[in-house]
């Protein structure tokens, strides 16, 4: 079984994640912050990880590049999931690709959008 780290800092969207990847048959772990999605990274292999971007404490970015210096990780995809704009996030663009992301997932998302999204990179 595949698994899946969800670091998002919104309850509420992470049950919503959990619940479209779990019905799909993907195992999901949760973090409400890049410091305990770090931890779980240190002692687990994840298959995928979808990070958000706006967070308190470490943001997304910062998460994202420790994740890359990390054993476990370095590897790992990892898919930004951001409530920002089209128009800020191509302004961003540079910052995201530096920091290692493989690709973004824009909010509000739909269920299809998320499962293929998923796929691609689990399934390649």
């Amino acid at each position: 079984m595949n698994s899946i780290l969800i670091i998002q800092d919104s309850p509420s969207i992470n049950l919503l994640l959990e619940s479209m990847l779990s019905g799909e048959g993907f195992s999901v772990s949760k973090a409400l912050s890049g410091e305990e999605g770090l931890k779980l990274c240190v002692s687990n292999k994840f298959d995928l990880i979808l990070l958000d971007y706006m967070m308190p404490g470490l943001n997304g970015i910062d998460t994202c590049k420790i994740l890359r210096s990390m054993e476990n990780t370095k590897k790992t995809p990892i898919i930004l999931i951001s409530a920002l704009e089209e128009t800020e996030l191509n302004s961003m663009k540079d910052k995201i690709n530096e920091a290692g992301f493989n690709g973004i997932m824009q909010m509000p998302f739909k269920s299809e959008t998320v499962l293929d999204t998923v796929r691609s990179f689990i399934h390649g």
